[in-house]
């Protein structure tokens, strides 16, 4: 399993990080960093396409710096890369059918239900390219970030893959889901941790599940 995580130097699209090393760890996967930096511009002007994508050292350096820091939170170290381009999701496209990895993590901005509009225009591109599986995080804790932000009528997940039922209301203290057999089952919003492609995916375990909850009856 490859992975290729997609960063740019926001606290949200780096808040994504603690599931893309939970997903790695759990896939024994390796992991390659990207980031993109735009070219320089000579007057101002666009670069023209004529003439390689023109590179700013410092930059890149720079760039190369934060992504390798981040590199040594995975097990083993992740590589690191920075590539050059206007667009974002141009470039990430062009490097993922160049080195063809099993799956692109990305962060996504979405409110509400995921469709094309609530992705961001990044994350859709790069979903829409069909290079890869996307797996797109929509981390709740991050700042700025809140548990209201938790689309009603989303599948919710234990971290080792139980369903659980549907999110019927959230609340800032608590997640209110409605399991399959009808029962309302009530859990702490520090559980939420990120919604990935139409589902909420919890921070515990099913285990964990009996102690957590607190089940709603009549």
């Amino acid at each position: 399993m490859r992975l290729l995580v997609c960063l740019d130097r926001t606290t949200f699209a780096q808040s994504i990080l603690p599931v893309a090393q939970r997903f790695a760890a759990a896939t024994n996967a390796e992991v390659e960093l990207i980031t993109v930096v735009a070219p320089n511009r000579h007057h101002g002007e666009p670069w023209s396409g004529q003439q390689p994508e023109p590179l700013d050292a410092a930059v890149v350096e720079e760039a190369q710096r934060d992504l390798a820091s981040i590199a040594s939170g995975f097990a083993p170290p992740a590589r690191v890369t920075v590539v050059v381009g206007q667009s974002a999701a141009d470039a990430i496209v062009r490097h993922a059918r160049a080195t063809r990895p099993d799956v692109i993590v990305l962060a996504t901005h979405s409110r509400g239900r995921l469709g094309e509009a609530a992705l961001g225009s990044t994350a859709s591109e790069v979903t829409l390219a069909g290079v890869a599986p996307v797996l797109l995080l929509h981390p709740v804790g991050a700042i700025g970030m809140r548990t209201g932000d938790i689309p009603i009528g989303v599948y919710a997940f234990t971290a080792d893959g139980e369903q659980l039922g549907t999110v019927a209301e959230v609340t800032p203290d608590h997640l209110r889901i409605r399991s399959s057999s009808g029962d309302d089952v009530w859990l702490p919003a520090s559980v939420a941790g990120a919604i990935t492609t139409g589902r909420l995916v919890l921070e515990m375990a099913s285990t964990d599940l009996a102690r957590l909850a607190q089940q709603a009856r009549g």
